[in-house]
């Protein structure tokens, strides 16, 4: 598969876009730019990169002219770095994430129909139990490992109370229906429960809010694949890539969350200014007003005391 392959569609994050501080500073022209240049990174012939040409860009941008474009360039490419595998292309950290994340779905699915689909596998009996045939996604589709194991195995239950009085308490902020119903949204059917451990551990290691936040992108991304292909376990595949996403994201949500407190306290500290700034005001003016009563001959106006200032 050509590495530049056209996708059919390009994941987009509104909230992340919103709250980058960089974004909240340019002006609505500029975020209006920039957001059509993210776009035109995504298919335009030099994908996911964008030329260093200007005569190229100011179109790209949507921009009435060169002109324009040169007015607000300085800002918008504050955002984007020179590749440096050719100093004529530009890129964007977000957009190559997300690239990269299309391209390993369209990869797995061609794999996948390379390889001839889902293998069939006969569920095998043994006394005194029942055996489940559980089809693994770990290293992609391209991988398929059919595994016959006994339930207990395939759920990690605990093996003893204390187990399983540790493995409640550490689960219990988590609510396994907030990615259920994402999961059924995406993909159309219903989340495997064996694989809540795997969610209340991520839960516990990453936060909640992390995990949903990357199902969120990667359910969009891959339910053509998943759909396409039949995939019955789609969240195998997610967990296997989490830790290596969940750290990026861990980052960047602290990262944000201290920009956030910086903006409070920049607003807090200016509206404490600007109260000072008419308390103080206030004080002379009444001082004024105070002076002038003394003595009936010097009586006048407050329209005249502020136009004399």
């Amino acid at each position: 598969m050509e590495d530049n392959l056209k996708p059919q569609y390009q994941p987009w994050n509104e909230d992340a876009f919103q709250a980058d501080v960089f974004v909240r500073g340019m002006t609505w022209l500029q975020r209006l730019l920039y957001r059509s240049l993210l776009c035109a990174a995504f298919f335009h012939n030099t994908r996911p990169y964008l030329p260093t040409d200007d005569d190229v860009l100011w179109v790209l941008a949507g921009a009435e002219n060169l002109e324009m474009w040169l007015q607000n360039k300085t800002v918008i490419m504050k955002r984007f770095t020179v590749c440096s595998h050719d100093p004529n292309l530009l890129e964007q950290n977000r957009v190559l994430k997300d690239w990269n994340r299309v391209q390993d779905a369209l990869t797995a699915s061609r794999e996948y129909g390379r390889n001839g689909g889902l293998k069939s596998a006969a569920s095998r009996g043994g006394q005194g139990g029942v055996r489940k045939t559980l089809v693994s996604e770990l290293g992609g589709v391209n991988q398929l490992n059919v595994t016959n194991v006994t339930e207990p195995t395939e759920l990690n239950q605990p093996t003893n109370e204390t187990e399983l009085s540790v493995s409640v308490s550490s689960h219990r902020s988590a609510d396994w229906k907030n990615i259920a119903l994402r999961h059924k949204r995406y993909f159309g059917k219903k989340a495997g429960i064996f694989f809540k451990d795997k969610y209340f551990d991520a839960c516990s290691k990453y936060g909640e809010e992390i995990v949903l936040e990357l199902f969120d992108e990667y359910g969009p991304t891959n339910a053509d694949w998943v759909e396409s292909n039949n995939v019955q376990q789609p969240l195998h595949k997610f967990f296997k890539n989490l830790a290596a996403e969940a750290a990026d994201a861990v980052d960047l949500n602290i990262a944000e969350k201290e920009e956030q407190t910086a903006v409070a306290e920049q607003q807090k500290r200016s509206e404490q200014i600007q109260a000072e700034s008419i308390e103080r005001q206030t004080a002379e003016i009444n001082a004024i007003l105070s002076a002038t009563s003394l003595d009936p001959e010097t009586e006048c106006k407050l329209e005249d005391i502020m136009a004399e200032e």
